[in-house]
């Protein structure tokens, strides 16, 4: 059975972005850009900017692949440079809806998602440019009412806008900006909770406030804060050997609490999360051997305390030869 592009019963594009999502988290990262392109560009041949439901699926295909290529602290490519043009495209087409209907929640959903991934990239580099973003982002979503998942995801711009303001030496309005985002998560009883789902919005609040008051010399509250995170991720049985979004999580966890430790003399607690996060990722290297598919080598260069542990591609579908799985475990332990 053939497919038509034009055809919108057969979204060929839509499909190949779920493809694209798949293949990424399965680790196949040229696989996923691959496909990813494919999509974008059906979306692009397709695209009408007085159809509403061709132009979201262009910022939808636009938002995938930017992501795939450079997602701050998540699995990716670790290529934000090349997804900054992409995001910014998504974001455009979807604020050019939103201003069209001021009551259409899809449209700023659209926008809140290239949104946050833009604001995230630039914030380490264009904190100024970075915190625009998020503000425009969030006054989106303001003006859907009564909608709690709008609310959710104003805690990522919220939590985002943090890193960009305290770079920008706005201090108090971070820690502003941090106290707003768990008022929303009280409301919508997010938080408190007895667990955290790693890569939800309580993760990213707490990390946000662990790394506020790391910034801000608090280093003690920041090992408070980050025991909590690890004490509730723990409670919501995450599954680390089998899922690379939630040993990234981890790992990262693992990471920055333990230079948190360092950074307070306590040598032994500092070994032991570096010991548990090398333990973590031998295993994952051991499994990938036998399966001939390894994780990803990790790219640096995030603003915050904790960059993602698993960025960059592999150079083929097939897995990566022996010596790049070796420099794997030297980037994820650097």
């Amino acid at each position: 059975m053939s497919l038509r592009i034009d055809d919108p019963e057969q979204p060929l594009s839509k499909s190949l972005g779920i493809l694209a999502n798949t293949l990424r988290f399965a680790g196949d990262f040229e696989g996923a850009l691959k496909a990813v392109r494919e999509s974008r560009e059906l979306a692009q041949k397709m695209s009408d900017r007085d159809s509403v439901d061709r132009t979201l699926a262009l910022s939808a295909a636009l938002w995938r692949e930017g992501v795939i290529l450079g997602e701050l602290n998540n699995v990716s490519l670790g290529r934000p440079w090349e997804a900054v043009p992409l995001l910014q495209e998504s974001f455009a087409l979807a604020e050019a809806l939103a201003r069209r209907d001021p009551a259409d929640y899809t449209s700023r959903s659209y926008v809140s998602m290239a949104g946050r991934e833009l604001g995230d990239i630039l914030r380490g580099s264009e904190p100024a440019r970075a915190s625009a973003v998020y503000d425009q982002t969030y006054r989106r979503l303001e003006e859907v009412r009564h909608n709690p998942k709008a609310r959710r995801d104003q805690v990522w711009l919220l939590t985002g806008a943090s890193y960009a303001l305290r770079r920008l030496g706005r201090t108090a309005e971070s820690f502003a900006r941090i106290e707003a985002a768990f008022a929303i998560l009280r409301d919508v009883k997010a938080y408190p909770a007895e667990s955290v789902q790693l890569g939800e919005e309580s993760d990213a609040a707490l990390r946000a406030l662990a790394d506020h008051y790391a910034d801000t010399g608090q280093t003690a509250a920041a090992i408070k804060t980050y025991e909590e995170l690890l004490e509730k991720a723990q409670a919501s049985n995450p599954e680390p050997k089998t899922d690379l979004r939630h040993a990234n999580g981890l790992s990262r966890i693992y990471r920055d609490l333990g230079n948190l430790h360092r950074r307070a003399g306590h040598a032994a607690e500092a070994g032991a999360l570096d010991q548990r996060r090398l333990d973590l990722w031998r295993y994952l290297g051991s499994q990938a051997a036998k399966q001939s598919v390894h994780p990803a080598p990790a790219c640096r260069g995030s603003d915050d305390l904790g960059t993602a542990d698993i960025a960059c591609g592999q150079d083929r579908p097939g897995g990566l030869s022996h010596p790049k799985k070796l420099r794997i475990l030297r980037l994820f332990l650097a």
